[in-house]
């Protein structure tokens, strides 16, 4: 991995977390964000974890409550069906993975 740059301006850091920001909005889970961030701008794991909480903080500080709302809504309607597919499938390891993220999505977990 190249090494990471220690100075961004202002402007580089917004253009980043808008980047990071947008692939949220799209329904990437910080999961599969944290390696993308690592991998497009070089960055230790400390930093992209950052860089994460900071595109989320700007996706809250941009959109409004029921446009959050609508997010979510839909995020547990995919998850109700993503459960209901796999309990179809006796798939049980993907049910316990989707559960877990309907539990966050409704904050049960922390």
């Amino acid at each position: 991995m190249a090494k990471e740059k220690t100075h961004y301006t202002h402007e580089e850091l917004l253009d980043i977390w808008t980047e990071i920001a947008e692939c949220m909005a799209i329904g990437k889970n910080e999961l599969s964000v944290i390696p993308v961030i690592r991998s497009r701008w070089g960055v230790s794991r400390t930093t992209a974890d950052k860089w994460l909480n900071c595109a989320k903080q700007l996706l809250y500080t941009t959109w409004d409550n029921s446009t959050l709302a609508e997010k979510k809504a839909a995020r547990l309607q995919t998850l109700e069906a993503t459960i209901n597919k796999a309990m179809e499938s006796n798939q049980l390891s993907a049910v316990v993975g989707a559960v877990r993220l309907q539990s966050e999505l409704l904050g049960l977990l922390q």
